[in-house]
């Protein structure tokens, strides 16, 4: 498995959704690496709508942990799906197909500022 979590914001974890398009998704999956996106997350999972072998095999090559279900539960139902197979206390939730444009830093503070306000309530 890919690692993650090595500046993690503690409580924070990544629930990304997935239906095909893994191309769009290699594309976005590849500036989250190069941004070191998945440092700031304790636990970073993929949820598949229609999960079949492809959807695994792509899962297996990029190192991330994931879970899904066989049909396709519209975004709603992906996005509840994902937030419900990451334990953390808080979940950034993303679709496949969200390429990160800004800098690391930016990610850095635009997190830590939500996750800041989040636990003030």
């Amino acid at each position: 498995m890919r690692e993650v979590g090595r500046d993690a914001l503690p409580g924070l974890g990544l629930g990304m959704l997935s239906w095909r398009e893994f191309d769009t998704f290699e594309a976005a999956l590849e500036t989250y690496f190069d941004r070191g996106f998945f440092d700031f997350f304790e636990e970073v999972k993929i949820y598949f709508n229609s999960l079949d072998d492809k959807a695994t095999a792509f899962a297996d090559r990029m190192g991330i942990a994931y879970a899904g279900t066989p049909e396709n539960t519209g975004i709603i139902g992906g996005l509840k799906g994902a937030a419900s197979i990451v334990s953390t206390d808080y979940v950034v939730l993303l679709e496949n197909d969200l390429p990160l444009i800004e800098s690391r830093e930016v990610i850095e503070e635009e997190l830590s500022l939500a996750l800041e306000t989040l636990k003030a309530g």
